[in-house]
């Protein structure tokens, strides 16, 4: 039977949305559409049951108050392993780099520590990777290493919006291979070895079990959140080991605390402020690194993984759903064919939901963007054409052409709306953070300004990268960039700007040629009752002129401290 013009029009569209779907699904928008979707099944999940074998030893402001400045005498660290064996913990993992040695006196008392225990672990951080394949490592002391049970990277990358769901575990080396300390704690635990790494999964076996952990790309496995930070694992303070260890010591008795150590992962982590990396996960959005490996390891421990569904029945599902509008409509009852086609939508989203809960993460996202897209396009096809044109050219009214960031006039727009619901909501404030590359013009002129756009796009990375989600970041102009910190004091807008001058004094910066280190300078200032978006913003660009004056590289405010914080 001989198609109509109308069908094969229809058909047509359908291929060639489809095309396009798959052709860009890597792409940004694409991406943070499929990771939302994930995030939504998190949390129509909820809670899961989690591993109670595995503990989180907190560092926490209380501690560090009882205790004294950070960093501590690695005598604490001592009795915290002498504490947590003595109590019967199978594994001890402190989530903190012990690379720069302390007094001699004190660096045996860790390191005899270690030794007597035997079951210490301790991380390592992957730096820098050359064109050769050498990487960069940051080890512990050699005086811990030799006496360790197991060392491995607490490397991990959030994806592009910022949001951690995956960690790798394995690190190709040029000379040697690496594992993520999580997966090295598992392993340990339960007798397992590496057997073989394939293109998607890690094979482990012992002599009685064998675990197949499912890999997505660059040997990183997809993790499987049981639930929120305080909700999920047995937490206890620092002092509070040490506490409960000495009371056992003197009674001789044992209690129920002590059988939840018993035979147990203790996972010690900095968490008070300014102390630990914070990242989003779908879950929640602030969360401790140390509770990523505790993730990671349960994960491994009780095979509880998710498994993403091949590409090819994404492609599949992507052509289908595309020609799903096409097959079905026919012009005589729009209203009727609309509601038949988009009916299939949430059939489709309960069916992925369900395979989920069954441990298959299955993208339902870019087969339902086919088909809105193949519907939209067969019905409106001019229109769509139309609003396409307005969205891109309202994209770069909003965006900087050259790092991504929102620009200028944007900036001022959200910053006025920002002005008015900090006047209007009772508690709400903020912080606006201005900064500058310091010596920026001398890159220019010395290397060029090809170079000089390298290190604008390198440093506008490290911004996003270390600021929270919720925040905003702009080019302002130039090599200026500024900050809205977003439910933000003073004192933490300090602490939030010291950690971003930090994080790009220590990024070494590379245009393929040459290695650039770089410093900025900072200033900040709080809203104030009465402030517009001019009257805030002239207050941060005169903190940092005072951080010029200072020498650079640092933080600067006109802001009265000491009075606003005990406001």
């Amino acid at each position: 039977m001989k198609l109509s013009r109308y069908k094969l029009i229809n058909y047509a569209i359908a291929l060639s949305v489809s095309s396009l779907v798959l052709v860009f699904s890597s792409g940004n928008l694409l991406q943070r559409l499929e990771k939302g979707v994930l995030d939504s099944f998190f949390h129509l999940r909820g809670p899961q049951p989690y591993d109670h074998r595995i503990i989180i030893i907190e560092i926490d402001d209380e501690n560090i108050q009882k205790i004294g400045q950070w960093p501590w005498d690695r005598k604490w660290f001592a009795a915290a392993v002498q504490a947590l064996k003595g109590l019967g913990a199978k594994s001890i993992f402190f989530d903190i780099i012990f690379s720069e040695q302390s007094t001699q006196e004190q660096d045996d008392l860790f390191s005899e520590s270690i030794k007597q225990a035997g079951n210490v672990y301790l991380p390592f951080v992957r730096q820098r990777e050359s064109a050769k394949g050498d990487v960069e490592i940051l080890f512990p002391i050699k005086k811990f290493l030799k006496h360790l049970k197991g060392a491995g990277s607490i490397n991990i990358y959030p994806d592009i919006d910022g949001i951690l769901r995956k960690v790798p575990l394995i690190f190709m080396g040029a000379r040697k291979l690496h594992y993520h300390v999580a997966l090295q704690i598992a392993m340990d635990y339960q007798g397992l070895a590496v057997k073989r790494i394939g293109k998607d999964f890690l094979a482990l076996a012992s002599s009685s079990q064998k675990i197949k952990i499912p890999f997505l790309k660059n040997n990183e496995m997809l993790i499987n959140w049981r639930g929120g930070w305080k909700t999920t694992y047995r937490h206890y303070s620092f002092l509070e080991v040490l506490n409960l260890y000495a009371a056992s010591q003197d009674s001789g008795t044992y209690t129920k605390e002590n059988e939840y150590f018993k035979d147990s992962i203790c996972l010690v982590g900095p968490t008070g402020i300014g102390l630990h990396d914070i990242k989003p996960i779908p879950l929640e959005p602030e969360y401790p690194a140390v509770g990523v490996i505790a993730n990671t390891i349960d994960n491994i421990l009780n095979q509880d993984f998710i498994k993403k569904s091949p590409l090819w029945l994404t492609t599949i599902l992507i052509y289908l759903f595309a020609f799903l509008p096409s097959i079905s409509a026919k012009g005589e009852k729009p209203l009727r064919e609309m509601i038949g086609v988009f009916i299939s939508i949430p059939v489709f989203f309960a069916a992925s939901f369900t395979l989920f809960m069954r441990g298959i993460w299955m993208d339902c996202s870019m087969p339902i963007v086919a088909l809105f897209g193949s519907y939209s396009a067969i019905n409106v096809y001019n229109l769509l054409h139309v609003a396409i044109e307005k969205k891109r050219f309202f994209d770069l009214s909003m965006n900087d052409e050259l790092t991504g960031l929102y620009n200028m006039r944007f900036l001022k727009i959200a910053l006025r709306d920002e002005c008015s619901k900090a006047m209007t909501e009772t508690n709400r404030t903020f912080c606006i953070i201005m900064m500058d590359i310091d010596n920026f013009k001398h890159i220019n002129d010395t290397f060029g300004h090809g170079v000089g756009n390298v290190v604008l796009n390198e440093v506008a990375g490290i911004i996003k990268g270390t600021v929270r989600t919720m925040d905003m970041v702009a080019r302002y102009g130039g090599d200026e960039m500024t900050i809205i910190l977003r439910w933000t004091a003073l004192k933490g807008g300090l602490i939030a700007a010291e950690k971003l001058r930090k994080n790009i004094e220590r990024h070494k910066i590379s245009d393929g040629r040459q290695v650039f280190n770089i410093t900025t300078s900072i200033g900040i200032a709080c809203f104030r009752v009465g402030d517009d978006e001019e009257t805030v913003l002239k207050r941060a660009d005169e903190g940092l002129y005072k951080a010029k004056e200072l020498g650079k590289n640092c933080v600067g405010t006109i802001e009265d401290v000491e009075n606003k914080e005990s406001k």
